[in-house]
């Protein structure tokens, strides 16, 4: 059993009632806050929490971290014409990458956070991340990106409850946020509007630069024929259907984006349906060699799995085709590989495959 755990606290429901949890288990608790942002006043629920506990917490200032690594990555990403999971690099690098070694180094055995998940551990084999008790509320698609050799570190006490649950313990230990809301999708930015962000933070430095995804484009179907113009490539995901500025006399989506040529695809609903994907910056939480080829795999974070065949490729990618074709397949999100309720891994979907097997 782990002694010292540092608890990452972030002032709401989960992260609160998750550091009750391992207080009433017998664990020596202190909870930490992570800055992420200068004007961060985040860590003042934390503090009342703390308080109400009776355990110390840390205010650790991670902001220039989580700057370079998660926000300035987010932008890059948007940049390249890619849909990127920003809370996916948050897990990998700062709760489960800078605070746990920092944990470490100052002598805690473990990291725990609020998180819906399990890990599950057989005799002789490292811990496996598996899906948690709440189905609607499981967050495994965001951890797949953590080493495995820190799964033995990390403790998810809220795993084996729901979220129901969670909120009646809440309110009957008198946790001072126990009435507080969800938060936001992508924590810094608090309206999500993600193309108004992108814009005020990269906007003259992409132009700059001759990106073309901050540029005006041409909005085509999938022959090439020109529909419309669009103020650039920043502001569509794949399968996007409002905002488009077409009077099409039926429902359209963004199928396709073009980054080299600033176009953007225009197509109907069985446009956006792909027979498989390439994926890069692979991450195994068990060894590859152990790897089923008959898998299932998400493709984004609300969407449910589907089986799929695994092929593991001499270039370090993975080539994943469908059983059955899948909607809106969206370069630089994650696919992640489930086999049953375990997460053997993931990457990010580099390329989408057309019914030949070939990028779209």
């Amino acid at each position: 059993m782990h002694e010292k755990v540092l608890a990452a606290m972030s002032g709401g429901v989960d992260s609160s009632v998750a550091a009750a949890l391992l207080l009433k288990q017998g664990y020596e608790v202190t909870g930490a806050v992570m800055r992420l942002f200068p004007d961060s006043r985040a860590h003042e629920d934390a503090q009342r929490v703390a308080f109400h506990l009776g355990i110390p917490i840390k205010i650790l200032d991670f902001s220039d971290l989580f700057e370079e690594k998660v926000v300035r990555s987010f932008i890059h990403e948007y940049l390249s014409g890619r849909t990127p999971n920003p809370c996916i690099a948050c897990n990998r690098v700062m709760k489960f990458g800078q605070l746990l070694d920092m944990a470490v180094e100052s002598g805690f055995d473990a990291v725990a956070t609020g998180h819906y998940a399990r890990l599950a551990a057989e005799p002789g084999k490292p811990p496996a991340l598996m899906k948690a008790l709440d189905r609607g509320k499981d967050q495994s698609y965001f951890l797949y990106g953590l080493r495995r050799e820190v799964l033995s570190r990390i403790l998810f006490p809220l795993g084996a409850f729901r979220k129901q649950e969670v909120r009646e313990m809440a309110a009957s230990l008198h946790i001072p946020v126990a009435a507080k809301n969800e938060s936001q999708e992508i924590c810094f930015i608090s309206d999500n509007d993600h193309a108004r962000f992108i814009r005020e933070r990269a906007g003259s430095m992409a132009v700059l630069s001759g990106n073309t995804t901050m540029q005006p484009g041409n909005l085509t179907d999938k022959t090439g024929k020109v529909l419309g113009r669009h103020e650039g490539l920043y502001t569509y995901t794949i399968g996007q259907r409002r905002g488009l500025g077409l009077s099409m006399g039926k429902r359209v989506f963004v199928t396709g984006m073009d980054p080299k040529s600033g176009t953007v695809t225009i197509g109907n609903e069985e446009d956006l349906y792909s027979e498989g994907l390439l994926a890069g910056h692979l991450n195994w939480l068990q060894d590859p060699m152990d790897i089923p080829r008959e898998i299932l795999v998400k493709i984004r974070s609300r969407a449910p799995e589907t089986p799929a065949f695994l092929e593991l490729l001499p270039s370090g990618q993975a080539r994943v085709i469908f059983h059955q074709p899948q909607r809106a397949v969206t370069p630089g999100q994650s696919a992640v590989f489930y086999h049953g309720e375990q997460v053997l891994g993931g990457g990010i979907i580099a390329e989408v495959l057309s019914q030949s097997g070939k990028t779209q």
